[in-house]
């Protein structure tokens, strides 16, 4: 593939019953400059996901403006971006259940 062309991976980040699949991600073999996307289906009552970073995936720090998702339901497509980090872990909040998959190139 040539150099000029970016490949973008889907990672799965809850399943259909809302568990973690991939959590403290490791994105630092990607290139993360730009908008990442998330896609979500929430269902059942509303919910939250927001997302943490980290440079040393330890310890993780969330930031303003990271709540991606606030109280919603159904299916839906965002874009967001982040600052440098090497690691992000996603939480969910709420009683519904939601599965998620995060684009990245």
């Amino acid at each position: 593939m040539a150099d000029n062309f970016n490949t973008i991976k889907v990672i799965q980040i809850f399943d259909e019953d809302g568990a973690k699949v991939n959590n403290n991600l490791d994105i630092s073999d990607f290139r993360t400059v730009g908008s990442l996307s998330l896609q979500y289906d929430i269902s059942g009552a509303e919910m939250t996901i927001c997302y943490s970073i980290s440079l040393d995936g330890t310890e993780f720090f969330r930031q303003e403006n990271t709540n991606l998702v606030f109280n919603e339901t159904g299916k839906g497509l965002i874009t967001f971006e982040m600052i440098v980090a090497r690691y992000i872990r996603f939480e969910s909040f709420g009683t519904g259940t939601v599965s998620a998959w995060l684009g990245i190139q």
